[in-house]
Parts: structure tokens; C-alpha cells; sequence
């Protein structure tokens, strides 16, 4: 104890020695937070894997342009997923809100056929979603919807390849993750409806070692 501690008094003294205890915690209290900090952010990126909560939305580019371009999310799979799968296809849909809201040329999203078990998990586990801005969420089917010689089915089974997408079309692209158990589902159902079918120009543009399908808000 110095002569400047000596001269204080009980109480000054403990406030005097609980500051000091406190300033030579200080690197380890810093140390505890940043791994606190660091095991939050794993825990809310695992939130975000899983589906378990939206990923967090990117504020619009003040320069963003929207396009007059009609992007369709078709969920009329949803009998034949299960649940994981369900999740899977919910947490697509929210990253592919997250893109749209922030790349430089917006599309009109529309989620067409929504219900069931993907509403559901909507109105429980990512309740933000009714704040979502230039996304539609259609209960009807994109034929109820859409003039049918506008629609173009994206598909990787089709034969025609698309290198310019068209302002006029509506593409659609097949709400569905299913490990690939269902070979040409979407091309059946686009044929069955009567409807175009084409291919991204994939191949030219990624270097794929396994068949050309892509996660929906990859494509």
C-alpha cells in the first residue's frame, strides 16, 4: 500500500482496489467477449443453414435498377418433399429474396402455388417474411396467373439453350430440392402444360463434374 492509498479513506480505498481489479481484467473480459461474439455469429450461421431463421437482408444498392423481368418460384412440389427438404426449399427461397434485394438489376419474384407445409413454416419460422418487399406470394399456380405462351420452364433436361433472357417471358424455375429422385420432373410437368422448356447456357459459363441442376437461388 503507497502513501496515496494510505491517506484514503475505507471506502475509497475498496472503490480504489475494485477499479484496479477491474482494469487488469479488462484484456481477459475483452477476450471472453470476442469468443462470445464469435460462438453467436456460428450459432445464428447454423440458424441460418438449417432454415431456421432468414438470412439477414441486404439493404437495396441506392443505384439498383429493377428489370421488367418475371422470375417464378413454382412450390406446387410440395407432397413429394420431406420435411428437411421443406426447410431446405424454404431457406433457398429466403436467399433468393436476400439476392434480389440487393444485386444491381432487381427481378419481380413471384413464389406461385404457395401453401402447405412451405406456408407453414413461412408463418412460423420466418414471420419477417411479411415484410418482404417486390416478392408475390401466390397461393394459384403460374397458369392461373400468367398467359401461357409467355411462361418458359428453366429446366437442365430440356434441349433448347437460352444465352439472352427475354423481358416479355416468365421464367420459371422448379421449387423442389429432392436429391435428384424425381429424374425430369419439371420437364414432364412443363410438357404435360403444354408449356416452353429451356437450359441456362450452364456448361458454358460453370464447370460442373456432376449433372447440371442447380439450388433455386442458385439458378
Amino acid at each position: 500500500m503507497n502513501l496515496q492509498q494510505s491517506s484514503l479513506s475505507k471506502n475509497a480505498l475498496k472503490k480504489l482496489l475494485k477499479q484496479q481489479k477491474w482494469e487488469e481484467s479488462r484484456q481477459e473480459r475483452k477476450a471472453a467477449q470476442k469468443e462470445k461474439d464469435k460462438k453467436k455469429k456460428l450459432e445464428k450461421k447454423k440458424a441460418v443453414e438449417l432454415g431456421l431463421i432468414p438470412p439477414p437482408i441486404k439493404k437495396p444498392k441506392p443505384n439498383q435498377i429493377t428489370s421488367n423481368l418475371r422470375v417464378v418460384i413454382d412450390l406446387s412440389f410440395d407432397s413429394m418433399m420431406t420435411d428437411t427438404e421443406i426447410t431446405s426449399v424454404s431457406s433457398q427461397l429466403t436467399r433468393c429474396y436476400s439476392a434480389n434485394r440487393s444485386t444491381s438489376h432487381a427481378v419481380n419474384l413471384f413464389f406461385t402455388s404457395y401453401g402447405q407445409r412451405i406456408q407453414n413454416r413461412f408463418d412460423t419460422k420466418i414471420q419477417s417474411h411479411i415484410n418482404w418487399k417486390d416478392v408475390v406470394f401466390d397461393t394459384k399456380s403460374y397458369l392461373e396467373r400468367f398467359d401461357k405462351d409467355d411462361l418458359v420452364y428453366l429446366t437442365a433436361d430440356a434441349t433448347d439453350v437460352i444465352d439472352e433472357l427475354d423481358e416479355n417471358k416468365v421464367y420459371i424455375i422448379g421449387g423442389i430440392v429432392d436429391k435428384n429422385r424425381h429424374k425430369n420432373l419439371c420437364y414432364d410437368k412443363a410438357k404435360k402444360e403444354n408449356i416452353a422448356t429451356a437450359q441456362l447456357p450452364i456448361e458454358k459459363c460453370i464447370k460442373m463434374t456432376t449433372r447440371k441442376v442447380l439450388a433455386i437461388n442458385h439458378v
